[in-house]
């Protein structure tokens, strides 16, 4: 099974990831409430029993809801917002493996703190375990 998941999958997910642009960009990059929306499929629902979500991303939030680039990672205060209700994803029991791919000019510390707010989001919504693998 892990030989035909690193064949299926990874091994793709590696090459699409590598021939990506280092300065591709978007306006917007709305991870909470993509991870919400997700959390809400038939396929990824509570009553699957083992769910596992795999994230590839630099995790910065840009969102109306709050923005990485405009301040620090905060997740006190993005729980603290009123729409943070909506943001907030079912992840009872599942498996969460981030693929972090790390940004050019990041530094240590914005890594760490991008983490550490990440870390708190997933368990605040009940994932059973977070995995982070730089890429």
């Amino acid at each position: 099974m892990a030989a035909q998941c690193e064949s299926l999958f990874w091994s793709p997910l590696v090459s699409v990831l590598r021939s990506v642009p280092a300065h591709a960009g978007a306006n917007r990059s709305p991870i909470l409430s993509a991870i919400q929306e997700l959390s809400e499929q038939d396929e990824f629902a509570g009553r699957v029993a083992a769910r596992r979500l795999v994230v590839v991303s630099d995790l910065f939030e840009n969102s109306a809801a709050t923005s990485f680039y405009r301040q620090r990672p905060d997740f006190n205060a993005v729980r603290a917002l009123p729409t943070f209700a909506a943001l907030r994803a079912n992840l009872r029991g599942a498996s969460v493996e981030v693929l972090y791919i790390t940004r050019p000019g990041d530094g240590q510390i914005v890594g760490v703190r991008v983490r550490e707010f990440w870390r708190e989001y997933f368990q605040l919504c009940g994932a059973g375990s977070v995995t982070f693998q730089r890429l």
